[in-house]
């Protein structure tokens, strides 16, 4: 668990920059924040949403289920990110 997080972590952080280098229209920053950053924070929210389920602990299903979904909403975002930085849209 204590591994995934920093990367989740890292995006969550980066998130502001990203956006305030889409308003500058600095697409160099915004590329770099859509292939690195948030595309290496996908699998680690999937990882840790399962780490959660089958660790043992006491989450419960409906929690996973948002979390999962999260992750495939921000998985989506991402990916139009990229169609967007590849057009300077």
């Amino acid at each position: 668990k204590k591994r995934y997080l920093p990367r989740i972590k890292r995006c969550n952080d980066a998130i502001p920059d990203a956006a305030d280098a889409i308003g500058t229209g600095d697409w160099l920053v915004v590329t770099d924040f859509a292939n690195k950053i948030a595309d290496d924070t996908i699998l680690p929210m999937r990882l840790y949403t399962s780490s959660l389920v089958g660790g043992g602990t006491n989450v419960k299903v409906a929690f996973a289920k948002e979390m999962n979904k999260a992750a495939d909403d921000f998985e989506k975002a991402q990916k139009k990110l990229v169609k967007a930085t590849a057009k300077q849209d």
